[in-house]
């Protein structure tokens, strides 16, 4: 019988280990994400790739299994099940899917020819999304950490106030967002950039993203994390992840030591939390004569007036609750369509409680939402 004791709950260290956690490593074409995911992967502990792309030959020092079809996949994983059944121990402790969004498709044609669809239609969809997560995290059940790469692709956004924007997203089918999001701790982003310095001569470089990339979403589970890393080659660019990790791990660490939240270092774009002092008055090194005198004329009356209309000219005021309320009802029926009824209900809670979108007059809690869960 297993032994549960309240009395003893103790709050968990934080993890320094990157085999534990779950990466999606998103980026561009020939930017190295499949070299740099296993070099990464094997520097910590034993990993191999679960391929669905055609290209993994000129990948030196990978070990690979290629898979044709949706079909073989699940045929290896039946296999591999009965052998750890049999007694026999996994030679890896993770995996790397690569490309989720090829496996995705793979997994979508297999399950739509089994049953005869030519076309989705209603739950059908959640069929789809539903069959992938489970085989994924099948994988996890046995063992291993499962890790993704992914290609990215950018759409155009535009919300209910008619505002556009583009967005850069990982390539894969919108009934498994769940999964290779929420479910990862990391989702970074690799691009290869080109400068030119002073002297005319060209340097080209990759550029992992960590956080604050202008337009893709990125996600961190640790506080004190640079926003890039730059590097020529890829270990010098799993050293310098590495050691940007490991200071992760310490800064966070020492955060919840002190009493501090950790729950979220992506809630403020993964800025340290600094309690600002309350201020009531004058502070004790600030000189009353530096600033204007009290009944004292201003001198550039003008240049302040300009600053106050460029200032409110820049500011833009929040949606009417009307506006709000249909932007905040399109964001819920994205969230049904993708993880059902009850993962909609849920997050417009976490918001608004037990208030409905059509009811509330909170614009806050609205624009919480939106800003939070929009696609």
């Amino acid at each position: 019988m297993s032994n549960f004791n309240l009395w003893e709950l103790a709050v968990q260290p934080i993890d320094g280990n990157i085999n534990h956690y779950s990466i999606n490593l998103v980026g561009t074409d020939g930017s190295g994400k499949t070299t740099f995911m296993n070099s990464l992967m094997k520097r910590q502990g034993r990993t191999f790739t679960c391929g669905f792309e055609d290209r993994f030959k000129s990948v030196v020092g990978l070990k690979v299994i290629q898979f044709k079809n949706w079909k073989e996949f699940l045929q290896f994983k039946k296999q591999t099940k009965k052998q750890i059944k049999e007694g026999k121990a996994l030679p890896f402790d993770s995996t790397i899917i690569d490309t989720v969004g090829e496996a995705a498709k793979m997994c979508k044609k297999y399950i739509m020819d089994e049953n005869g669809w030519d076309e989705l239609k209603g739950d059908q969809y959640n069929v789809i999304g539903q069959g992938f997560t489970d085989e994924i995290r099948d994988l996890r059940n046995m063992g291993l950490i499962v890790n993704f790469v992914s290609h990215d692709k950018q759409r155009k956004i535009t919300t209910a106030t008619g505002n556009e924007y583009d967005q850069v997203v990982p390539d894969t089918i919108n009934q498994i967002k769940h999964l290779v999001q929420g479910d990862c701790d990391f989702i970074m982003y690799m691009e290869v950039v080109n400068e030119t310095d002073e002297d005319g001569k060209k340097h080209e470089f990759r550029r992992l993203w960590l956080h604050g990339h202008p337009m893709l979403k990125l996600k961190v589970p640790l506080y004190g994390l640079p926003e890039y890393i730059d590097f020529d080659d890829v270990e010098e660019g799993v050293d310098k992840f590495l050691e940007a990790f490991n200071e992760g791990v310490r800064v966070t660490q020492k955060i919840q030591d002190d009493g501090g939240d950790v729950s979220n270092p992506n809630a403020d774009n993964n800025k340290l939390p600094v309690k600002e002092p309350v201020k009531v008055g004058l502070d004790d090194d600030e000189d009353e004569d530096e600033g204007e005198e009290i009944g004292t004329e201003v001198e550039n009356e003008d240049e302040i007036e300009e600053e106050v209309t460029s200032s409110e000219e820049v500011a833009k005021p929040m949606p009417d609750i009307e506006t709000l309320r249909e932007e905040a009802k399109t964001v819920r029926m994205a969230i049904k369509s993708a993880e059902g009824l009850d993962v909609a209900k849920a997050k417009v809670k976490e918001f608004l409680g037990s208030e409905k979108i059509k009811d509330t007059t909170n614009a806050e809690a609205l624009m919480g939402f939106i800003e939070k869960y929009k696609a």
